[in-house]
This record gives structure tokens, sequence and C-alpha cells, in this order.
């Protein structure tokens, strides 16, 4: 998947959510990144040893030049439940600004049943002071992303 199509996706679902961040930049993680920004923010230091890291860490800043990261993760295809949920743990671990997933393709039929009942998701989309997971579209060069969820 194209970076620009990710970095401007990631922009337009968080300036929808908060105009105040202003997104630094948007990198594939590595170990060695990893751990010089596990220096910054000590929570992403817990990303060193786990086997799921996500697919982009955005650095972001809000308007009073505080600097904090969000986790984005992009489907392969459409997204189901243990995708979600991996996400979901990983954001619990982290507490990222936001945790965002990206879905060029949509939802499972199962995770959109599971996601329109209000209790349901309730319990599934939030993971650290009730911050929800964000779930949006891909920006294309004919639509612009929206959000989901």
């Amino acid at each position: 998947m194209q970076n620009d199509a990710i970095l401007d996706t990631v922009r337009t679902l968080v300036k929808g959510i908060d105009p105040a961040l202003t997104i630094h930049e948007v990198v594939e993680p590595t170990l060695p990144m990893m751990q010089a920004l596990g220096k910054q923010f000590p929570r992403l230091g817990a990303t060193v040893d786990l086997s799921f890291t996500p697919d982009r860490i955005a650095i972001v800043h809000d308007s009073s030049g505080k600097t904090d990261f969000l986790i984005v993760n992009v489907s392969k295809g459409t997204l189901g439940l243990t995708e979600l949920g991996l996400l979901h743990v990983f954001a619990k671990i982290l507490l990222p600004k936001f945790a965002i997933q990206i879905v060029p393709e949509g939802l499972s039929g199962d995770l959109v049943f599971l996601l329109m009942a209000t209790e349901i998701s309730s319990r599934i989309l939030p993971y650290g002071n009730n911050t929800p997971i964000i779930i949006g579209s891909l920006c294309s060069e004919s639509d612009e992303a929206r959000r989901l969820f």
C-alpha cells in the first residue's frame, strides 16, 4: 500500500477528530526506530519484544507543542474481529493518542453486525480512557477517507 495514501488517510481521519493535531511523520516501525522512540515514549518500549507491531507509527503535535503518537494498522483485505482484537490489545498496552485501523476493502459481515450493536461495540472499541479505536476507509484519488466507526 502506498505511503502517500496512508498518510492522506491518517491526516483526514485525525483532522475530523482533533483539528488541533498536526501529523509530523508517519513511519513503518523498525526495531532501531522503535528503540529510539521508546526513549521519548517509554510505553513504546513494550513493542520491542512483541511479535505484533502496528503497520505505522505517526508522530503528532498538538496546538501547545506537546508530542504524542498514533498507531496505525492497514488491513490487507476485509477487517475481521481477530485483526481488530490484535489492534485493541496493542492499543491497551501502548495507550497511543489514537489507534487507527484503515480498511481498504471494508469490514467482514460478522464484524459489521457486532459493531452495529452499541452494547457490544462499546466493549470492543474503547482501549484507554474510553478512547475508541478509529476505523476508517482508505483515501484514494477519487475518494476522501471517511470514518466508518
